[in-house]
């Protein structure tokens, strides 16, 4: 059986909050802005970011309070991709990786 997974690394774009699911288990997502250079119109680079859900569960859920905009961190797991239509009609797609691993770049939080 094959596994699809994908590693990002990217910055915390903003403080995860520690939910609990319905069957009172602890989750967080911790929302990670990913640079990527693409060429525009004109044939020049310009850098843009993508933006991913990283969801964490358990233990690293309630670890991942401690997380603080701009922290470095490395996620590795299968990604869920979900259509949705915004607020403002428009087509949208939300990236969300469940982390089987998790790490944070020149930090304690996650050893």
């Amino acid at each position: 059986m094959n596994k699809q997974s994908i590693e990002i690394i990217g910055r915390v774009v903003q403080k995860p909050e520690v939910q609990k699911s319905k069957s009172d288990k602890e989750y967080s997502r911790v929302s990670v802005a990913v640079n990527v250079k693409e060429k525009n119109t004109k044939g020049e680079f310009e850098e843009k970011a993508n933006f991913f859900d990283v969801l964490l569960f358990g233990k690293r859920a309630v670890k991942s309070s401690n997380l603080e905009k701009g922290m470095l961190i490395r996620a590795l797991g299968p990604l869920s991709i979900k259509p949705y239509t915004s607020k403002k009609k428009e087509a949208r797609v939300e990236l969300a990786v469940f982390a089987d691993e998790f790490y944070v770049f020149n930090s304690e939080v996650f050893k």
